[in-house]
């Protein structure tokens, strides 16, 4: 809907009616339930905002503007950290404030998340192959338009054999809605990579709407729970249940698991109970540079190495 009401004096052109129109229109169609969306100020503004960050990330691609940031995934049985999620972030004081989540939207919407994932590709695997010593591995989040792109699989063929990584050093990371809506497309890609030595991670599992039917042919390595069921996992028997049951079910199946957004201790308490034991999440730590993920991995890792020989 857009309603013309112009103050006297003031002109507008057919276009510019049909043009707000179509932003209503588009607006509109995300809105879920609601089936309609009026053109006013805040919705303009709205816009406006998305299409400067348009023209940032533009210029945030040609002037090399993002780097990437490393998570621990904690193994709480053995005391060390195993893995690393490598997550992307913005070197912009003008979008300090913005989530990753959002600027990968936008950027997927205009097809620049192609740049930008070929970017999060190699410098995932050159931060893999320097890690390499402290037998970790690294996983890296594949946008779903990057996938579906042709020569996907040469690309991360080619930058393996570039930089000789040993297998097994890189996971990669498929959110679960997109696996559902995929998976004629996207099975034999990651056939291959498997056959690579990468391993797949199924991301935000449990938010799906589908059958779990997927699964069984679906080359998956790691089940990843969603943090939403974390948050209440010790309070809400609900979360508590689909826990126990992903556990249950990657036991089955015969696949890890690494529980997100592990915050407090009380958490992690009813996790190992659940009988899962990597987590991830800010009582680790969160996303750090580089450096500072070495000395996460000097302090628990080669603690433990040191504990373990003077047993």
């Amino acid at each position: 809907i857009y309603e013309v009401d112009l103050i006297m004096g003031e002109q507008i052109t057919s276009r510019q009616i049909y043009d707000r129109v179509r932003v209503a229109v588009k607006h509109a169609s995300t809105q879920g339930a609601i089936k309609y969306a009026v053109y006013d100020i805040a919705l303009r503004d709205m816009v406006l905002s998305k299409t400067r960050m348009e023209e940032s990330l533009v210029n945030a691609v040609e002037n090399d503007e993002f780097t990437m940031h490393l998570q621990p995934q904690y193994n709480m049985i053995t005391e060390r950290i195993e893995s690393f999620e490598a997550l992307i972030r913005w070197n912009n004081p003008n979008y300090n404030h913005v989530s990753p989540v959002e600027f990968i939207r936008v950027a997927e919407e205009n097809n620049l998340i192609v740049h930008i994932g070929q970017m999060v590709m190699e410098e995932t695997i050159k931060i893999a192959k320097q890690l390499e010593t402290y037998q970790v591995s690294v996983g890296m989040n594949i946008s779903p338009v990057q996938m579906v792109q042709r020569g996907f699989v040469q690309q991360f063929e080619t930058l393996i054999e570039k930089y000789d990584i040993k297998p097994h050093s890189i996971a990669v990371e498929i959110t679960e809605t997109f696996m559902v809506s995929s998976l004629q497309l996207v099975s034999d890609k990651l056939q291959s990579l498997r056959k690579m030595g990468i391993h797949i991670h199924l991301d935000d599992f449990g938010m799906g709407y589908s059958t779990l039917s997927y699964l069984k042919d679906l080359p998956i390595d790691v089940i990843k729970i969603d943090k939403n069921f974390i948050d209440n996992i010790t309070t809400d028997k609900y979360s508590k249940g689909i826990v126990n049951m992903i556990s249950s079910l990657s036991k089955t199946l015969n696949v890890g698991v690494i529980a997100e957004g592990v915050e407090r201790d009380d958490q992690a308490k009813a996790l190992i109970k659940a009988g899962i034991s990597v987590i991830q999440g800010f009582m680790i730590s969160k996303a750090v540079p580089f450096d500072e993920a070495v000395k996460l991995l000097e302090k628990y890792n080669q603690k433990r190495t040191k504990s373990n020989k003077e047993e």
